[in-house]
């Protein structure tokens, strides 16, 4: 995954092919929630992203090695 903020009300968000359509479907309607209600306007420890993004990748490697029987 890839985030690249440029100025201050564009965030570009790329993401791998093993996510998916429904992945891809799941993020934007937490977006579109996000954008409805307005972004709490606090900052996250790096240790919470780091730790999202670890769950991330897990759930994501989990789902491959299930999809290919590895």
């Amino acid at each position: 995954m890839i985030i690249e903020k440029s100025g201050k009300e564009k965030i570009t968000i790329s993401f791998s092919n093993n996510v998916g359509k429904k992945g891809l479907d799941s993020i934007k309607k937490y977006i579109e929630i996000i954008e409805a209600n307005g972004a709490p306007k606090k900052k996250v420890p790096q240790s919470v992203i780091n730790k999202l993004s670890r769950e991330i990748n897990k759930n994501i490697w989990d789902r491959i090695k299930k999809e290919r029987n590895l």
